[in-house]
Parts: structure tokens; C-alpha cells; sequence
């Protein structure tokens, strides 16, 4: 009976350690695909470098703009913050951004990120989701946007990134 139970035992965490190495990497330099983005506003062109080891996931942006204006699309919001990070495990990220504090909770749903946010503001405090996911040869990373405010209501995008 012993025996058993200690196999068993073994099993469930041989399954538990190959659940957790299967997740994807999101590590790379990425460049925002303009062709096959899917967004209620054309986003500029934009690279991110990540950084992903778990469960830290750190990144950086870089936006280019045909007119020099840094203004962003609203539902870009904190998706393509010069540096970001958040941690994989569920913890709470708390970000100050000028007057503002956003915060953030990211944990894995199957091989999906899944971050929600939100931000304090005086007015029409906006919040929402983002869904990042790796294709099975790891050179395409998408990253489904949901973006909610009183004023804008819910506006979604789907931003699909190519490995370089």
C-alpha cells in the first residue's frame, strides 16, 4: 500500500513539473505585425523585447510614428508602456505612471497568459484584460486586448507579434 502511494505520489509530481515546463516562453524580440493586427485604430509600428523567465515577464517598447506624435491608441494602454513587467504567479503589480497607479494580476489559463488591470483615476477609471499566446512554433505571439472605460465603453484588438 506503501509502495503504491509513493508511486503515485511520484507520478502526480513528474505531471506537475512537465505542466509548468510547457508553458511558453515569451523571451524574443518581437515585431508588431500591421497585417494581420486586428484593431478598431491602425497602432503604430512598435517592437517589444522580452525578457520571460518565470514568473518574472519584463519588456520594452519601442513605437515608431510616421508623424513623431507618441500619442497611442487608448486600448495600447500599458501593453506597449516603454518598460513593463508583471509576475505569472498571481501576485498584484502596482505601476505609478505619472499621477496614475495601475495595477495588474497575470496567472497562466492553460498555455495562456491572462493579465487583468486597471487604473485609478479621478475619472472614468479605465480596466481590462490582455491574453497573450504563443503559436505551437513559438514565431507568433498574440496578445488579445480588452479595453473598457465609461466614455470609450468595451473596445478589443488583436495584436499579433512576429519573432525576429
Amino acid at each position: 500500500m506503501m509502495k503504491r502511494a509513493v508511486i503515485l505520489l511520484t507520478v502526480i509530481l513528474a505531471v506537475c513539473v512537465r505542466a509548468q515546463q510547457a508553458r511558453p516562453d515569451f523571451s524574443g524580440q518581437w515585431k508588431l505585425d500591421l497585417a494581420r493586427t486586428q484593431a478598431p485604430a491602425d497602432p503604430p509600428e512598435m517592437e517589444q523585447t522580452i525578457e520571460h523567465k518565470e514568473p518574472a515577464l519584463k519588456w520594452s517598447t519601442k513605437i515608431g510614428t510616421q508623424d513623431g506624435s507618441p500619442m497611442l491608441p487608448p486600448f495600447l494602454m500599458g501593453i506597449a508602456d516603454p518598460q513593463g513587467e508583471l509576475t505569472t504567479d498571481g501576485k498584484e503589480t502596482v505601476k505609478t505612471v505619472g499621477p496614475f497607479e495601475r495595477r495588474s494580476r497575470s496567472e497562466w489559463q492553460g498555455q495562456r497568459l491572462v493579465t487583468t488591470w486597471s487604473v485609478k483615476t479621478p475619472q472614468d477609471p479605465p480596466h481590462g484584460k490582455w491574453i497573450r499566446s504563443l503559436s505551437a512554433d513559438g514565431k507568433t505571439q498574440t496578445v488579445d486586448v480588452e479595453f473598457q472605460s465609461e466614455m470609450m465603453g468595451t473596445v478589443q484588438a488583436h495584436l499579433v507579434f512576429s519573432k525576429r
